[in-house]
């Protein structure tokens, strides 16, 4: 049997607060109720990471401890490792009645990591996810219909951002916002039938570390300047044997 997704199990929490505590939404200043960050970070071979990054306030917290299993859990963040694919130890950390959990997991490949996403995402399905001819080829079809409308109705503060760290450098993308490599979404601003598209160039300088590129443009000239060195020693020493 399919395991709860993340997103409709944090929505079906916030449902449950609203009708039981009927409590305002937060003020503008302050934080979400439920945030939501999970950060994808691919190789060039397809191999990577996906880290989730998950804050709950308090009166969500308050929903989850009251669970009739709870107990078995231990911690919420137990929880999410019940109902996300692939495992992973959780940290879960707690402060003015809020919670955050973290955790990092692995995938050997783009399949893998394929199976991963489609956890996370009711119905969600790639229509390209590739690496070929130095290209890499990113595009989701994150279908939220099955959630989006309950999270928008909710008076609460759900921030969801979903954020992509590409192999080499970005060629192309309808990310919200770009810095070097890494691509982020506001998911929560995405229509339901929306694409999380990407593309970039692996290999070459374009490919290469910005900051990698800095020091191969510092280092080259000194390169350079050293073999002219060493090729003006040779000749005076071929000089003098004449």
């Amino acid at each position: 049997m399919k395991k709860t997704g993340v997103f409709l199990l944090l929505t079906a929490a916030s449902a449950f607060v609203l009708a039981c505590s009927g409590q305002a939404a937060p003020g503008p200043e302050e934080k979400p109720d439920v945030l939501f960050q999970i950060t994808t970070a691919v190789n060039a071979d397809g191999s990577g990471d996906m880290t989730y990054h998950i804050e709950l306030s308090k009166a969500i917290l308050s929903f989850l401890k009251g669970l009739p299993d709870f107990p078995k859990y231990g911690k919420v963040c137990e929880e999410f490792k019940l109902n996300i694919e692939g495992g992973g130890e959780w940290t879960e950390t707690e402060g003015d009645g809020a919670v955050i959990c973290n955790t990092v997991i692995s995938f050997t490949d783009l399949e893998e990591y394929e199976t991963l996403v489609a956890d996370l995402f009711y119905g969600a399905n790639f229509s390209r996810l590739e690496i070929a001819d130095d290209r890499f080829y990113y595009d989701l079809k994150a279908d939220m219909a099955s959630s989006y409308d309950l999270m928008e109705s909710l008076p609460y503060e759900i921030e969801v951002w979903w954020i992509v760290e590409v192999p080499g450098a970005v060629v192309n993308s309808n990310a919200d916002t770009t810095s070097g490599r890494t691509l982020t979404w506001n998911v929560m601003a995405l229509d339901p039938s929306s694409h999380i598209t990407a593309e970039s160039r692996i290999g070459g300088l374009s490919g290469m570390d910005p900051a990698v590129m800095v020091v191969v443009a510092v280092l080259l000239p000194g390169c350079c300047g050293a073999a002219v060195l060493i090729a003006g020693a040779a000749g005076f020493f071929l000089l003098r044997k004449k």
